[in-house]
């Protein structure tokens, strides 16, 4: 795959995707596309001139907060988006789907939450969404499971952990606290302290993906999950150290009064047999997001819709 010519399609409404689609267009054997994916004719124009053999479906529409927001956006963007390239895909590729191949990328939050002390989901599990965002994923992975059921269609599912690393968004939880860090300001938690999570490095999953790709097999589901599990407070704790600041200076945390604590962790057993493993640590991990974060302060306020 080392040859391949790789083609993205985004909405392109954030500043941050915007200074990526740049940087991204500058790359040799890359293309990027400013469009939707529930525009099935522009889909379908793009599978006719570029005749794709594979495709990975990172797309979807992140989740929301409070009861009063609307989730209409994003159960259109996440179930009928997935249909929408499912049923062109099957169309471009019908009597070639042995040389095809659709990943889909779905999220550790289908299978709900762990009680401390229970062993790791693993992919055989049933799926218990506890929020609206994540039911809108296992539904969007059950329309991709019933394709391959159907009609033989080339499906792959992956779900991974909780994915950081440098330029992510900074309405996510671990730029925030880097910022915050080092402006030292206050900071709310809109979950408990107590939470805990395997973090992923942004490249151990994109090897993950990578590994599903070349090993993996059509019509199954593989776990893609970091080393440990941490609690915010770990988190919180290991970047006040790395800058240098004590916690209780640093940041003052204003627990979220309505959050509930919750764990959530994946084996990845079934992964590490085609051989992937993680390989970088949190503390290495979070060391080079407060080096960039650092080097790149214009990005902190770039994660905001703009059109």
């Amino acid at each position: 795959m080392t040859d391949a010519h790789i083609f993205l399609i985004d909405t392109l409404t954030t500043r941050d995707s915007q200074q990526r689609a740049e940087q991204i267009a500058s790359l040799p054997r890359c293309t990027i596309t400013r469009g939707d994916i529930r525009d099935k004719s522009l889909l379908y124009a793009l599978f006719a001139r570029h005749c794709f053999d594979q495709v990975i479906h990172f797309a979807n529409k992140r989740r929301i907060h409070t009861v009063g927001d609307n989730p209409e956006s994003f159960i259109d963007t996440n179930i009928q988006g997935t249909q929408t390239i499912l049923e062109v895909a099957a169309n471009q590729w019908f009597g070639r789907y042995a040389d095809a191949q659709f990943i889909y990328v779905s999220t550790e939050q289908v299978y709900g939450e762990l009680h401390h002390g229970a062993p790791p989901f693993s992919e055989t599990d049933r799926l218990l969404p506890s929020c609206p965002y994540a039911a809108s994923k296992a539904s969007a992975e059950l329309m991709a499971q019933s394709y391959h059921r159907a009609f033989g269609f080339p499906t792959r599912i992956v779900r991974p952990s909780t994915v950081y690393g440098p330029a992510q968004g900074g309405a996510h939880f671990i730029p925030r606290v880097i910022r915050h860090g080092l402006q030292s300001t206050p900071i709310t938690l809109h979950e408990a302290p107590e939470t805990l999570r395997q973090w992923l490095w942004v490249e151990d999953f994109c090897r993950g993906v990578y590994t599903v790709s070349r090993n993996g097999k059509s019509g199954e589901i593989y776990n893609i999950g970091g080393h440990h599990e941490y609690s915010h407070h770990d988190i919180v704790g290991e970047i006040c150290q790395q800058l240098n600041k004590p916690l209780s200076e640093a940041i003052t945390l204003k627990e979220d009064l309505l959050a509930h604590h919750q764990r959530r962790a994946l084996s990845t057993a079934k992964l590490r047999d085609l051989g992937w493993s993680p390989q970088i640590s949190i503390e290495h991990g979070l060391s080079r997001c407060i080096q960039w974060y650092t080097t790149h302060r214009s990005w902190w306020d770039s994660s905001y819709e703009i059109a």
